[in-house]
Parts: structure tokens; C-alpha cells; sequence
């Protein structure tokens, strides 16, 4: 026994000699780059901007930054506890990940936190006294009372393409959105964040969001920024499935309901249901397949005037319209006529007609809203619309697609 206690020993001394004469001295690369970005990070939180908690957007990006240092943090302590075979062992990959992150979310938030009054400059002399451990600059969460900037834009839903992978669509057509909607879409920088800790991130700032908008229901600019953050936020299938359990839908739907004549609240609303419908367990749900289709549907019919309640709608049509039953759901409902009179009225709206010719592509999939696009003379309309964007490649590589679908004489030549 004290022989092989013996051999043990040196054996685990020969391993460690081995990885010592490896390692260049000094901590490792990946922990210097790591400890400057949870630095920077903790300096953008201690800005105003992410402090007061007085612009709402704001407020959910710094949300997920905090979060993000919690968790490198803990992972650190993790890491730092170990035995040092361990660490010499460990995949550092997800720390890289880390860093990527918060370089990334400094890139696309820098701007909007230098445009508020009194914010500091986030360079490396901004950081925690030394010794701080990381995250412990971080500011308090914002408090609930802080009143909502106006909207800089009505902001784009996905632009729907033809192939039938609709969720898919936004990613593809990204370069339309804004570019505050990139920032939190969450496509930019891929999180290592497990479901149950983006669902722990996203409910502080789903609760304040359905509390202000349960708090007035018909204040029109409440209903649109709450619905609006709730669109940010539903990027993924956690972060739709957080929302959803907290009775996001029911609140996005009562909006609707209680401003039927405001078409910002529907079409915020619209677009929102949209990112929802992505998800293919919720659009077996009754409130989005029955309510939701329904009351997105009656707000297009409403305001068919508006290009902003018609792409977003289209865009929730298209996402929805995934499966031959979900196809033929929106035809009985009158669907088909609905995106053609879009696609007529507001035919010299690229937006528009981006996202309701991909709705059309997938409702024609089915074989009774093909009979009933060519009786309402859809070849026709879709190729008078067309007509009206030669110069713009995209559109008519999809209404070709389009017409290929729906019109049996139709040839690309």
C-alpha cells in the first residue's frame, strides 16, 4: 500500500511538472481577456443610462449584461476553487464565450449609453476599484416607476422568404431590422446562458413590462412600448416560452382588444405575436391558433392603411402558417383575401410586400388557398405590386417564387 501510495505521488507530480512547463507563466490569455471585458462590463452598468433605469430598452440590455457578469463570475469562482489538475484539464471555452459576449453587447450598446446625459466613457481606466471581485460594481436593478422613451422606430418583424422555414425568415432578412433591434435579438453573439437562467434574466423585465401595461390598458404609447419590449425579448424558444408562462399572450391580446382604433398598439402587438409564432408548441396553443390569428387578421382588415399594421401582421401569418393545418386555419378565417388586398393597397410598400409575399407562398402551399388565390386574382395583383419595385432584386427573386407557386403558366424566363 505505501508503495502504490508512493507511485501516486509521483505520478501526480510528474503530471503537474508536465503542465507547469506547458503553461506560460503568468495567468492565461483567455483570463486577462476575460477580467478586461468583466471590468468594461461593470463600468457600462455603473453609466446612468443602465443606473436610472429611465429608458426601458436600455434598462432590459443592461438586465442581460448583469446577468451575463453574475454568471462568468460564479464560473470563475468555479474555476479558481479547483484543484489544479483540474483547472489544468478544464475547457475554457465557455469563459471565451464570456468574453466574446461582452465585447460584442459593448460594441452595439456603447453609442446608446454615450447619448445619455452624464454617462461616463467605458474605456479601461472606468473599472472597479482593485480587488473588487467581478460583478460586484454591478448596479441595482432599475426601479419600476421609470417612464418609457419614445420608440426611435416602428422597428421590422422578419421579412418572410419564400422557403417555408419562417423563423428562419428573420435571421435571413436581419439587415432590414433596426439596428436597436439587433442588439437584442440575440443573433449577433450566441449565449452560453442555460434556459432556466435566461428565464430567471427575463422575468424581472417581463413582469415590469406586463405590470405597466396591466396598469393602462388603454394608454395607447404603454401598450406599444410594453408590447415592444416583449418582441425584443422573444428570440429564442426559452425566452418565448418565459414570456408565455408569465401570460405574456393574454397580456399582447388583451392590448389589442382594448385599442382596437390605435394602430401602433396593433401593429407592435402584431409583431410580437410574430417572434411567438415562431415557435411551433405555441402555435398549437389556443390563444395564438384561435385568438391571436383572429385579432391579427380583424387589425389588417381595420387598418389596411397602414403599412406598419399590414407587414407586421403578414409577418405573423407567415411565421403561423407553418403546417398544412395551420395553412388551411387562416384561409377559412379569410386570411388569403386579406394579405392579397395588403399586397394591392399597399403595393408601393417594400416592407409590405417583403413580408406579405412570404405569407402568400406559404398559404398557397395549401391546396384550397391555391384555388382561392386564383379566383381573387392573385397572379395578377402580386404581378401589378411587383411592378412597382424592378430595381429591387430581393422582391423579385421572391415574387418569382411567389408566382411560381401560384401560377401554373408562370416560367422564370
Amino acid at each position: 500500500m505505501i508503495d502504490r501510495g508512493i507511485a501516486v505521488l509521483a505520478a501526480a507530480l510528474s503530471v503537474q511538472a508536465f503542465f507547469s512547463w506547458r503553461s506560460p507563466p503568468g495567468p492565461p490569455v483567455w483570463r486577462d481577456d476575460l477580467d478586461a471585458e468583466l471590468a468594461l462590463g461593470q463600468a457600462a452598468l455603473r453609466t446612468s443610462a443602465c443606473a436610472d433605469g429611465a429608458d426601458q430598452i436600455i434598462s432590459a440590455a443592461c438586465g442581460t449584461l448583469r446577468v451575463r457578469l453574475v454568471r462568468a463570475a460564479e464560473q470563475l469562482k468555479t474555476f479558481d476553487s479547483a484543484a489544479w489538475l483540474r483547472k489544468a484539464v478544464m475547457n475554457t471555452t465557455a469563459f471565451e464565450g464570456h468574453t466574446a459576449w461582452i465585447k460584442q453587447w459593448r460594441a452595439d450598446w456603447q453609442a446608446e449609453l454615450r447619448q445619455s446625459p452624464s454617462v461616463a466613457v467605458l474605456d479601461a481606466s472606468d473599472s472597479c476599484p482593485s480587488g473588487s471581485p467581478p460583478g460586484s460594481c454591478a448596479a441595482p436593478p432599475p426601479t419600476a416607476a421609470a417612464p418609457a422613451r419614445a420608440a426611435g422606430s416602428h422597428g421590422a418583424g422578419a421579412r418572410a422568404a419564400a422557403a417555408s422555414g419562417v423563423a428562419e425568415q428573420e435571421k435571413s432578412a436581419v439587415k432590414r431590422e433596426s439596428t436597436l433591434e439587433q442588439k437584442l435579438s440575440g443573433e449577433q453573439a450566441a449565449p452560453i446562458i442555460d434556459d432556466k437562467l435566461e428565464s430567471a434574466a427575463l422575468q424581472p423585465v417581463v413582469s415590469e413590462a406586463l405590470k405597466m401595461m396591466k396598469a393602462e390598458p388603454t394608454n395607447t404609447k404603454i401598450q406599444e412600448k410594453g408590447c415592444e419590449m416583449l418582441r425584443y425579448l422573444a428570440t429564442d424558444e426559452a425566452s418565448r416560452n418565459a414570456i408565455t408562462s408569465m401570460k405574456g399572450t393574454n397580456a399582447i391580446l388583451k392590448a389589442m382588444h382594448a385599442n382596437p382604433d390605435a394602430p401602433d398598439v396593433q401593429g407592435y402587438c402584431c409583431g410580437t405575436l410574430a417572434h411567438l409564432a415562431a415557435s411551433p408548441v405555441l402555435r398549437k396553443t389556443e390563444l395564438l391558433s384561435h385568438k391571436g390569428v383572429r385579432l391579427v387578421l380583424k387589425a389588417m382588415s381595420k387598418h389596411i392603411g397602414s403599412p406598419f399594421v399590414q407587414y407586421k401582421g403578414c409577418a405573423m401569418l407567415a411565421n403561423f402558417a407553418s403546417t398544412g393545418e395551420e395553412q388551411a386555419a387562416i384561409g377559412a378565417l379569410g386570411g388569403t383575401r386579406i394579405v392579397l388586398d395588403a399586397i394591392s393597397i399597399q403595393s408601393r410598400s417594400k416592407e409590405v410586400l417583403g413580408h406579405c409575399l412570404g405569407t402568400l407562398y406559404n398559404l398557397a402551399a395549401h391546396s384550397l388557398n391555391f384555388g382561392n388565390i386564383t379566383s381573387m386574382g392573385g397572379v395578377l395583383k402580386v404581378q401589378k405590386a411587383l411592378g412597382n419595385h424592378l430595381g429591387d432584386g430581393d422582391l423579385q427573386t421572391l415574387g418569382k417564387k411567389v408566382l411560381g407557386r401560384i401560377d401554373k403558366n408562370f416560367t422564370s424566363e
